[in-house]
């Protein structure tokens, strides 16, 4: 059975005056060249905490990898924008499939040793939003749905489909140049509103890919704390329901 490894970094974490990661430790030159293209404070900072926990999980994860040097592997993106890990000495790409997303402080990474299982994460902060947004990027079902429910629960059912939706096509390796109605949610698993006892537990989701009606997906959720985290796979022919597995992160590492 195919494994997806997750993890989830946390910038306050890094040093204990809260400032990033010293990057020189894990970045090589060319992702160093890439920050200083970063204007951005807050943007620098999701780049660095996305970079150190995805190659954090790569060395902890798949025991081909395991120990490897920050330095000997470097992430790059296709150039529809899939990034993809790369041996720095070869300068050729690591046989491993990766994800990576990143809100408010935090970072959800996702990678896979199987090449043929094509992967996307999402984390988004639950937050509120506008009637002609929900109108645009919904289906009439999703929408439908959506409306049934007041208040807070609202928020949290548009946050989470919008995220799975989020999930499938950085799967697709297309993110949002796709019409995010493509992708339609059918079922999340469980009925809202969550439990508090089961919010932090993974739940699965129904989703189809109109441009790949007959292609089998995988689909996950979870809500912890103010956020929905999703991870999506797009499954080969034949293949088995792959198994996910957390990797604790430890940013003092």
């Amino acid at each position: 059975m195919d494994i997806v490894y997750w993890t989830v970094g946390r910038d306050d974490l890094t040093t204990d005056a809260g400032s990033a990661l010293p990057f020189e430790k894990f970045l090589t030159s060319y992702e160093i060249e890439r920050l200083s293209y970063l204007r951005f404070p807050k943007r620098r900072a999701e780049w660095l905490l996305g970079r150190w926990t995805i190659k954090y999980l790569l060395r902890h994860s798949i025991p081909a990898f395991n120990g490897w040097q920050p330095g000997l592997v470097q992430v790059k993106n296709e150039p529809e924008g899939m990034p993809y890990l790369e041996n720095t000495g070869k300068q050729t790409p690591l046989p491993a499939n990766i994800s990576i997303s990143h809100r408010d402080h935090y970072a959800f990474c996702a990678i896979t040793g199987s090449a043929p299982l094509k992967i996307g994460v999402d984390i988004e902060l639950i937050e509120s939003r506008p009637p002609s947004f929900l109108e645009d990027f919904f289906t009439q079902n999703e929408y439908q749905q959506g409306l049934s429910f007041q208040g807070y629960q609202r928020d949290v059912w548009f946050t989470l489909i919008w995220s799975l939706k989020e999930s499938v096509l950085k799967a697709l390796g297309k993110g949002l140049r796709l019409d995010t109605r493509c992708v339609e949610v059918r079922d999340i698993g469980v009925v809202l509103p969550l439990k508090t006892a089961g919010a932090a537990q993974w739940f699965n989701a129904r989703v189809v890919y109109e441009g790949e009606p007959d292609v089998q997906w995988c689909a996950w959720w979870r809500k912890q704390d103010r956020f929905v985290y999703t991870l999506a796979a797009r499954l080969p022919d034949a293949h088995t329901t792959p198994q996910l597995q957390e990797v604790p992160a430890n940013l003092e590492e």
